[in-house]
């Protein structure tokens, strides 16, 4: 029997499950070691975990950054440095019965919401996954679109940069000043939530709360972040015609927060197109968004 295996490479967890009927059905999981070598090692004793000794797997891996031409490594990992330039297909190929190929962690996390999600409803849609940064997954009639290299979809690094005044522009961890994630990824808006609120220890759910309940401080936080995803949103409309944006990964529970702003910024960057063209909705795989679309890369 030929077992599926996703593996979902974050910056402090390694996550590993055997995927059947589309649900998880065995994980495992370990703290990320920011070392290539000992994190093969990591993850070839969880793969031990969750297959049958002997038995043959094929084994999708989602990883965070942009690969080679021929997908064996990551090129380019802004969150992930020890990655860069390393074989990490050819590496995880010697764990005995594995064939492997990799994706990009939000591409494998819009693959899974296509089969077993958002894709119920929607036919293409543009899924981003907000957390340390921004990733983004494109669905095109049904199939994902990885680009040659996997590089499709990085919504994060879109420029918001025209949605804010000149000295609001802050840089980005890739090196460029003013993309979409300096903006709206959960971590920022956290920081910017902190300095606003005075408070050093409050969270984005805590944020999310005091925005709800009025407080203008930390709804301003939301309306910032909405109108760059929308800036950002309204220039893949424009490329693609898009019309539905599923958030992922810690803006799932703020989406509600966020859509005003975001939608207001599409229509007023999209000529001709009114607020009821826009769909903005939540993922529904949570956690094992990453597993199961990763499990899901080879036939």
């Amino acid at each position: 029997m030929m077992h599926r295996v996703g593996i979902d490479i974050g910056g402090t967890r390694l996550k590993v499950g055997r995927v059947a009927g589309g649900k998880v059905i065995v994980r495992a999981s370990d703290d990320t070691p920011h070392d290539f070598d000992q994190m093969i090692d990591v993850l070839a004793r969880l793969v031990e975990k969750v297959v049958p000794e002997g038995e043959p797997f094929t084994l999708g891996v989602g990883v965070p950054g942009v690969f080679d031409a021929e997908i064996t490594g990551v090129v380019d990992s802004p969150n992930l440095r020890f990655l860069d330039g390393q074989p990490l297909r050819p590496r995880l190929a010697e764990v005995p019965g594995a064939e492997v190929r990799l994706g990009n962690d939000a591409s494998v996390a819009a693959l899974a919401e296509a089969r077993y999600g958002k894709g119920q409803e929607y036919d293409s849609f543009l899924l981003a996954t907000i957390g340390t940064g921004i990733g983004g997954g494109l669905i095109l009639g049904g199939e994902l679109w990885e680009g040659v290299g996997g590089m499709a979809g990085e919504y994060g690094h879109l420029s918001a940069a025209s949605a804010f005044v000149p000295e609001d522009i802050p840089p980005c961890g890739c090196g460029n000043p003013g993309c979409l994630e300096v903006y709206a990824s959960a971590s920022r808006m956290t920081d910017r939530g902190r300095a606003r609120t005075g408070d050093p220890e409050i969270h984005l759910p805590d944020l999310a709360e005091r925005a709800r309940a009025g407080d203008t401080v930390a709804m301003s936080v939301f309306e910032e972040a909405g109108r760059a995803l929308g800036e950002g949103f309204a220039q893949v409309v424009h490329l693609l015609d898009l019309r539905v944006l599923v958030l992922g990964g810690g803006a799932g529970a703020i989406v509600d927060l966020v859509r005003g702003p975001l939608i207001d910024k599409v229509v007023e960057r999209c000529a001709g197109r009114s607020h009821a063209d826009y769909v903005v909705d939540r993922s529904i795989l949570a956690n094992d968004a990453g597993l199961l679309g990763a499990s899901a890369l080879l036939p």
